[in-house]
């Protein structure tokens, strides 16, 4: 409540953003600013919060600014930066992990097709074969076990060339 003098008469009037009968005890109201748009500058009722005798705006969970139509709401870069990049690396480690696995696909059907091409088969069957019978027993050795009897295949093992390839020692 507001007291105004003036000529021996006294007038009472509700502060800024009150209303209602200052002659009366509690007789002013807050006035609820938000609820007419009229009343306040924010972009929205939403971005409005009332308070006793005033109002203030406000910006969304994510969003920075004064939340007023002028000043207005932006999102926040740095969030924008971050899920960005999250989304980005995500996707690369994505694509990368299927073309990997495509590759490494691919690598296997060509060595069953260059298996199937050069008599893997029947080398097979002549071997197994050869295994019952008292003649002596051969084997066939996968690419690891070659890799890992020859240390990675190690030149200081080579023993000579031939027409078959390279002759190594294994241990």
């Amino acid at each position: 409540m507001k007291l105004v003098q003036g000529l021996g008469v006294v007038r009472c009037h509700c502060k800024t953003g009150y209303y209602g009968n200052p002659y009366l005890l509690d007789g002013c109201q807050d006035i609820n600013e938000c609820a007419d748009r009229s009343t306040h500058n924010c972009i929205s009722n939403n971005n409005c919060r009332n308070m006793n005798g005033s109002f203030v705006c406000f910006c969304n969970k994510w969003y920075s600014g004064k939340g007023t139509k002028e000043a207005g709401c932006h999102p926040k870069i740095l969030l924008i930066m971050v899920v960005t990049s999250v989304g980005f690396i995500a996707l690369l480690v994505g694509m990368s992990t299927t073309y990997l696995a495509f590759q490494k696909r691919k690598l296997i059907k060509l060595k069953e097709k260059f298996f199937r091409q050069n008599g893997g088969f029947i080398l097979q069957q002549q071997l197994s074969v050869r295994e019952d019978s008292s003649h002596g027993r051969a084997q066939i050795f996968s690419a690891e076990e070659l890799k890992k009897a020859t240390k990675d295949y190690d030149e200081s093992l080579i023993i000579g060339k031939g027409g078959y390839g390279l002759f190594s020692k294994g241990f």
